[in-house]
């Protein structure tokens, strides 16, 4: 299983894991997802389909004044939550996963790069394509997202992935433009897109260099807890420059817990 999970995590750069998580580690994440919407950090946003409004929390982003329907929030990276998140990503349902996808013959290491939690409820839009490698001054195949939602969601409203875009390009960030190459349009007809539902216990992975985005959602909400990792073939690549010194020295999260699996 391990082989056919990190050959298809390496082509790919996405993959459904149906029944992976058990309702003990399931009770364990919703619980961590619930004391981060309780408890909002300084990362914490609206989010629409062509900004992103920092907030407060859940009432401020409420509060906001905007044409757009539905509602979707998020947040993510709290300074204070990897003691909360300490219980699910030490997991053996989550290091199950990660020693399948890192394909770990004897041993090897995923550190925890952080958390992003999302509630999106009926009849919001679609999210826009995005990479999150744009974000992070890193590059390399271990690059782990485990997408995990709470609710059935259904194939057009769930995560959509470009397969094989995680090979390819970087392209500036929906947060300001740190490359220097326009997010392309993506279609049907340009674009190898893969949609996934998701039923409670699925895990989606993909990686953090794939072009991704989420479907709308109409008559349904979801609540979902996205868990960032990176392995041993991660290294550091400037936003801003190919020529910093760092550039291919091992990226290791400063200041978050090593998971050894």
């Amino acid at each position: 299983m391990a082989v056919t999970l990190r050959a298809k995590f390496l082509e790919d750069g996405c993959l459904k894991i149906p029944g992976a998580l058990s309702e003990d580690c399931l009770n364990r994440a919703e619980a961590a997802w619930c004391w981060s919407m309780e408890n909002p950090g300084p990362a914490s946003a609206r989010l629409l389909t062509d900004d992103i409004l920092r907030v407060s929390g859940e009432d401020a982003a409420r509060a906001l004044d905007v044409a757009e329907s539905g509602f979707f929030y998020q947040d993510i990276g709290h300074p204070e939550a990897l003691p909360v998140y300490q219980d699910v990503i030490l997991h053996p349902d989550i290091v199950a996963i990660l020693k399948a996808v890192l394909d770990a013959d004897i041993s090897t290491e995923a550190w925890f790069l952080g958390e992003q939690i999302f509630l999106k409820e009926a009849n919001s839009p679609s999210t826009g394509w995005h990479q999150d490698r744009s974000d992070i001054s890193a590059a390399g195949d271990d690059m782990i997202v485990l997408w995990i939602s709470f609710d059935e969601v259904p194939e057009a409203g769930g995560l959509e992935v470009v397969a094989g875009s995680h090979a390819g390009t970087t392209y500036s960030s929906i947060y300001g433009v740190y490359r220097s190459e326009d997010i392309p349009l993506v279609t049907e007809n340009t674009h190898d897109v893969r949609r996934f539902d998701s039923q409670r216990g699925d895990v989606v992975v993909f990686h953090m260099g794939t072009l991704h985005g989420g479907g709308a959602t109409q008559d349904f909400a979801r609540r979902t807890l996205a868990l960032r990792f990176v392995g041993p073939d991660c290294y550091f690549q400037s936003r801003a420059t190919d020529d910093d010194p760092r550039n291919g020295s091992p990226y290791r999260p400063g200041g978050l817990k090593v998971l050894p699996i």
